[in-house]
């Protein structure tokens, strides 16, 4: 017959391991209870507040785009700019600013007031208008060129050229070859004003060399006989 295998007193005296361990959570549960339940509470509401926010987000940009179509139809139907009609259309775009910032429809709000306020000849409004989007806005591209082509124009309402050059020098140096035509054309425009004959006439060259298809060719090679055909004459003058 097989022998028993006696267990020992000392084994019979050391605690089950597992049970240990248990206990031991078990106990430290119980006394870090109140930090445990809040910790829960608390994850709970930062992840109902991140839905929340995200909910809140969607429902007021849906809102300012609604707002943004309908001030845009209004504007459409008015005739006149100093109708009450279109007074109502301006009221709502500076409405939606005020209401609705940080969202896409007042980033097309300010581009259709600075575009409304180049129209009216509000010069200052436009310009201050812009640069508060480009102010704001500093990663976006596309909406951004507009804006630096408006200010531009805005600044050239002043009558200040550097300021416009300097716009459109922007425009060009961010590469986008479907603005940069009228990029260097403004260019040389405002050094030809600014009584740079020099500089004009390379930014002529450089839009004859990007793009030698363009319909206004004709016209800026024409330009530049006129500034070269002044520049001899004043070189023969001396």
């Amino acid at each position: 017959m097989a022998k028993r295998s006696r267990i020992s007193k000392k084994k019979l005296k050391q605690p089950d391991e597992f049970i240990s361990t248990a206990a031991r959570i078990l106990l430290w549960t119980r006394e870090n209870l109140r930090l445990i339940l809040m910790g829960i509470i608390i994850g709970a509401l930062v992840a109902f507040s991140i839905v929340f926010w995200r909910i809140r987000t969607k429902t007021r940009e849906a809102e300012a785009l609604n707002s943004f179509h309908r001030a845009s139809e209004i504007l459409m139907s008015a005739e006149d700019p100093s109708s009450s009609v279109y007074r109502e259309a301006m009221d709502e775009f500076e409405r939606i600013q005020r209401e609705y910032p940080h969202t896409d429809a007042s980033q097309l709000t300010q581009l259709q007031l600075g575009q409304e306020f180049l129209k009216l000849k509000k010069y200052d409004k436009a310009v201050e208008t812009y640069r508060k989007f480009l102010d704001s806005n500093p990663g976006e591209r596309l909406y951004r060129l507009f804006a630096l082509q408006n200010l531009g124009y805005a600044y050239e309402g002043q009558g200040d050229y550097q300021r416009a050059l300097n716009s459109f020098q922007e425009l060009v140096d961010m590469g986008e070859s479907f603005l940069q035509p009228w990029g260097y054309l403004n260019m040389g425009r405002y050094y030809e004003k600014l009584g740079k004959r020099e500089e004009a006439l390379r930014n002529y060259g450089f839009f004859l060399e990007k793009f030698p298809d363009s319909i206004m060719v004709p016209m800026v090679k024409n330009k530049i006989g006129v500034l070269e055909g002044s520049s001899n004459h004043a070189g023969s003058a001396k």
